[in-house]
């Protein structure tokens, strides 16, 4: 038999919120250790037991207690049994505990990857490719009116020379200059002698000094002057 009226579509299961499943394995980790710790105490009770009734096993062995060893051994079989289920739990919840803290960070993951995309889009919002273009085209119009002002600025004020007057000023103190440097000057010039320091000194020779060789007449004349003083 058909419907007369469509079905109630299922409603989709609202997502969870991830701080809340963060907490929620933060929780589920400290109750795992908790019972790791639990079961710890709880296998070194029971080997604690197991050394007593090796120890009685051995002491009624000595006593020729058969009955009494065997009994303590069949405890001491059923504690081993007990500690080897107990190791079992351990390793267990030692695999749920790993498995929940991966999963934790995962979510801590998620979490700052969120975070940074809800960051990005309100970024966005505030700036785009658009916005960053329309800044910077009225910078390049302001940089270039602030170019105006400065040209404006710095330019000459009144009325300035022309480069053409200036040429010809330039060329004819040129010439003025040549002109002058053509005059010749008639004033005479008084050069004083140049005196040396100290006393005057003949000059010594510096070539092959000739001994002139007096004539027997210079002699005689000469000795006869010598004779008169």
């Amino acid at each position: 038999m058909f419907k007369l009226f469509g079905s109630k579509k299922q409603q989709a299961p609202a997502p969870v919120q991830p701080k809340k499943e963060a907490q929620s394995s933060k929780d589920s980790i400290q109750k795992l250790k908790k019972q790791i710790e639990i079961l710890e105490k709880r296998e070194q009770l029971q080997q604690t037991k197991v050394d007593a009734l090796v120890k009685d096993a051995k002491a009624k062995m000595a006593k020729k207690d058969t009955d009494g060893a065997k009994f303590a051994l069949k405890k001491k079989k059923m504690l081993e049994a007990e500690i080897k289920s107990i190791q079992g739990q351990q390793m267990n919840l030692q695999t749920t505990m790993l498995s929940l803290e991966k999963a934790q960070i995962n979510i801590q993951t998620y979490q700052v990857q969120s975070n940074a995309k809800e960051t990005f889009d309100g970024i966005n919002k505030v700036m785009n490719v658009d916005s960053v273009q329309d800044v910077f085209d009225e910078l390049q119009d302001l940089m270039e009116d602030q170019k105006e002002v400065d040209n404006v600025l710095s330019g000459p004020l009144g009325d300035q020379p022309d480069d053409e007057e200036l040429d010809d000023e330039l060329a004819n103190l040129m010439e003025d200059d040549e002109e002058e440097e053509k005059v010749v000057d008639t004033t005479p010039q008084v050069v004083a002698p140049t005196v040396p320091e100290g006393p005057i000194l003949p000059n010594v020779p510096t070539g092959d000094i000739t001994v002139q060789h007096k004539t027997e007449e210079e002699q005689a004349l000469a000795d006869l002057m010598a004779e008169m003083n």
